[in-house]
């Protein structure tokens, strides 16, 4: 029995330590926001919007901790990121990537699998790797619509990026509209080179060149929904209700945060008096369409 426990346990560190492994991905899904302005002020995020705490270490640093927020629209990413650190680097290594800084890893193309290291020039592959140091401007890919602002706070600083799709995935393919590959790392110089890098998903650090170990993002609502609204020929908008050219077998009204605020079946209108104020989205049997509550 001990030499059969042996067998076991021996071809299971195979299995890990072997070239087939992969690290189980973190994921999260995000979701729709509006209102947000880069300026590093956070305060105007949704407090329904969750911190995402990054803290796979590479190096010997402990003091820093990092943590993000990410929303979307129908033509932007949000980043929100709150960074606490005890000392700044006040000499400015020559290294950009070696300075206080953040840097976003963005991969848009749905034909590469999850468990493939698969390798990328930067800005080709749908696959992008952006960087704000701390205390300066955002230098990367000037002209393509790529913002982000700073504040510095008590004990750290705060970012906030607003980053077009369309140029994100511009290079890859993107045809799913579900859901996107992601790192994010906060590298951290105590004015003595950098000492300690703080990832979401993996310390790695390869993800600056290869996708293997970024996590997976997914949009709450689909972005292929939100655009293909304009599309919807059988739904008819009205003031107080609305009206469908044949008996919708089931109808499902959505709030912009993806929250199911109406349901029906069988009916041939819905009445939408008691939605309050907002966007909001039907789906009645495959086609969708969007309306505003004023």
């Amino acid at each position: 029995m001990k030499k059969a426990m042996f067998t076991l346990v021996a071809a299971a560190a195979i299995m890990l330590c072997g070239t087939n492994y992969v690290k189980a991905l973190n994921e999260i899904t995000i979701e729709p926001v509006t209102g947000i302005t880069i300026d590093g002020d956070l305060s105007d995020w949704p407090e329904a919007i969750p911190w995402v705490t990054a803290d796979s270490l590479k190096g010997t640093n402990t003091t820093n901790k990092m943590k993000f927020k990410m929303g979307y629209d129908d033509k932007f990413i949000y980043v929100g990121v709150n960074v606490e650190d005890s000392q700044m680097d006040t000499t400015q290594s020559p290294n950009a990537w070696e300075k206080d800084c953040i840097e976003l890893f963005f991969v848009f193309n749905d034909t590469i699998a999850d468990d493939k290291k698969v390798s990328y020039s930067n800005g080709q592959l749908g696959a992008w790797q952006l960087r704000k140091v701390w205390g300066r401007d955002m230098t990367d890919f000037p002209g393509k619509g790529f913002e982000a602002a700073e504040m510095d706070i008590p004990g750290g600083f705060a970012q906030e990026w607003k980053l077009p799709i369309d140029t994100l995935a511009s290079t890859g393919h993107f045809t799913t509209k579900t859901k996107f590959r992601f790192e994010i790392q906060n590298g951290d110089n105590d004015g003595e080179g950098r000492n300690g890098q703080l990832f979401w998903n993996s310390a790695a650090d390869d993800q600056w060149n290869t996708i293997l170990h970024q996590g997976v993002v997914k949009f709450k609502w689909p972005l292929a929904v939100k655009q293909a609204i304009a599309k919807a020929s059988s739904i008819r908008i009205k003031a107080n209700s609305i009206e469908f050219a044949k008996t919708a077998k089931e109808v499902n009204v959505y709030s912009i945060t993806g929250q199911l605020m109406l349901k029906a079946r069988n009916v041939n209108a819905i009445s939408t008096s008691a939605l309050k104020s907002g966007v909001y989205f039907v789906v009645a049997d495959g086609e969708k369409a969007k309306f505003v509550i004023k």
